[in-house]
C-alpha cells in the first residue's frame, strides 16, 4: 500500500495511527492464538484461562481502532486510498475478533479447565 503526503499533517498522523494500531492488533491476535494454541496441545488449563481473560484487550484494541476510523471518516471525509483504509481496518478488526479462541461457559464456572484438564 503507498502511503501519500497530505497537506494536512495532523491528518497524515490521524491515518498513520490507525495503520499502526491495526499492526499492534494483528500482533496481539497472533500471540493469542500461538497462546491459544499452545494450550489446547499441552492441555494447559490454567494458559488457557490466561487468553480468556486477556479478551478484553482485543476488545478495547477492536473498539479503539473502530472509534479512529468513524471520527475520522466523520471529521475527513477521506476518498480513494484514505477511504480504503480506513474501511479495511474497521472489517479487520471485526476478522481479528474472529477467530476460534476458548469460550467460557457457564457450566464450567466461566473457565475452560472442564475442557482441558482430563485426557480423552
Amino acid at each position: 500500500m503507498t502511503v501519500h503526503a497530505h497537506t494536512s499533517l495532523e491528518y497524515e498522523a490521524e491515518l498513520a495511527a490507525v495503520r499502526n494500531r491495526v499492526l499492534d492488533m494483528g500482533r496481539h491476535v497472533d500471540e493469542v492464538l500461538d497462546s491459544a494454541g499452545r494450550a489446547l496441545s499441552t492441555r494447559d488449563a490454567k494458559l488457557a484461562n490466561q487468553v480468556i481473560l486477556g479478551d478484553q484487550e482485543t476488545d478495547t484494541m477492536e473498539l479503539e481502532i473502530d472509534n479512529r476510523c468513524l471520527e475520522t471518516l466523520a471529521r475527513r471525509q477521506p476518498v480513494a486510498d484514505d477511504l480504503r483504509l480506513l474501511t479495511s481496518a474497521m472489517k479487520l478488526v471485526i476478522a481479528g475478533r474472529r477467530f476460534p479462541g476458548f469460550e467460557s461457559t457457564p457450566r464450567n464456572g466461566g473457565n475452560c479447565s472442564g475442557r482441558l484438564g482430563a485426557r480423552t
